[in-house]
């Protein structure tokens, strides 16, 4: 008996990168860029149907051997389908300036950075109740 199944597919594209720049004119003057980028594709089904769980119960059938078994139902009171699908996109920015010097017998080093991360998600999510198997193989249908 077919009794459902949770599909959750996932494709991430995940980059990063960075470069430095020495700035040219003033010695010892460093600029690091950094750039990361992930996307998310997200789409998940889950298919829910009733089912019957035999326990064993009291006593034997007329055989004598085979235990009477009492049927119970289990799981959600109908068949039901949620679809769902996330779009994620993540952008990190980051930038690092550092100077290091030696003048003589002394040393300076001066670090300065920021980042900035922005994201941007979009959600769709649908549910049906009383939705039976035979009548929409094509929508649910695993492949």
């Amino acid at each position: 008996m077919h009794t459902g199944y949770d599909d959750d597919k996932r494709d991430y594209i995940q980059t990063n990168g960075q470069l430095d720049i020495k700035i040219p004119g003033i010695k010892g003057l460093v600029f690091t860029g950094n750039a990361a980028i992930d996307k998310l594709n997200q789409n998940n089904k889950r298919w829910e149907t009733p089912w019957t769980l035999y326990e064993r119960g009291t006593g034997f059938a007329a055989d004598g051997v085979t235990p009477n078994l009492v049927a119970a139902r289990r799981g959600p009171a109908d068949p039901r389908l949620t679809m769902g699908n996330t779009t994620q996109l993540n952008i990190l920015l980051g930038g690092v300036l550092n100077y290091d010097r030696t003048f003589g017998d002394h040393k300076v080093t001066v670090l300065a950075g920021s980042n900035r991360e922005t994201i941007d998600a979009s959600n769709f999510n649908a549910f049906r109740r009383y939705l039976h198997f035979s009548c929409f193989r094509s929508i649910i249908r695993r492949g």
